[in-house]
């Protein structure tokens, strides 16, 4: 298996894509996902025509919502326009239609992705990640530094004894260099480090993307 880490738009990458969302599935929040920034914004944007209401079609496919609330770790997977996406729960929504999301919450998160991953026959062998939790406010366990070295770590020690996939990217946006203080070339040290420390890891060489040194010259993504 191969790690990378990649700075630029996670919908441009090679393979599926994980999408972080709550544990309703609400992929309104009474308007607030359309106001926002998020990867679920533009999934619904590029891929559902701006209709949120063919994405909880496709949800529900596979899912009964009125089961809800669901588990941090919950997993459904969707498909538009020959791409595949992994909607994966990681936060909690809250009565004002907000959402939250603790250590343990990101930590299952990824536990539940990786299970998933790997007890799917039809495995991608390529699956991005973005730094799932990073946005929902003010919780100092969860730096954006801190998140990606915890997906390198859990990645690491969960393909010691499953198969998730061939290459996990994970995707760095370029504005999170500056807003979470990131040293782009401690965290692809600290990649190689860990990689090296397990033999059927790999590390790759030159990770995509460079550093920028004024985040704030680049657009969000909208």
């Amino acid at each position: 298996s191969f790690i990378t880490l990649k700075i630029g738009d996670a919908f441009k990458n090679n393979g599926a894509l994980i999408i972080p969302i709550n544990d309703y599935f609400d992929v309104s929040l009474n308007g607030n996902v359309n106001k926002s920034n998020s990867l679920q914004k533009r999934l619904i944007a590029d891929y559902y025509e701006s209709k949120s209401e063919h994405l909880i079609e496709d949800i529900k496919k596979t899912t009964d919502i009125t089961e809800a609330p669901f588990h941090a770790g919950k997993v459904v997977e969707v498909e538009q326009k020959g791409k595949r996406f992994y909607l994966t729960v990681n936060s909690k929504k809250t009565e004002n239609n907000r959402v939250k999301s603790t250590l343990e919450d990101f930590l299952d998160a990824l536990n539940g992705i990786y299970e998933f991953l790997s007890s799917n026959a039809s495995r991608d062998e390529c699956v991005t990640i973005p730094l799932l939790s990073t946005q929902h406010g003010r919780n100092a366990n969860l730096t954006r530094d801190v998140v990606i070295r915890q997906i390198i770590d859990t990645f690491i020690e969960t393909t010691k004894h499953d198969s998730v996939c061939e290459e996990l990217v994970i995707s760095i946006h370029p504005t999170d260099i500056g807003k979470g203080n990131l040293d782009f070339d401690k965290l692809c040290n600290y990649l190689e480090f860990q990689c090296n420390n397990y033999k059927d890891i790999q590390f790759k060489e030159k990770p995509e993307g460079t550093p920028i040194e004024e985040p704030s010259t680049i657009s969000d993504i909208s």
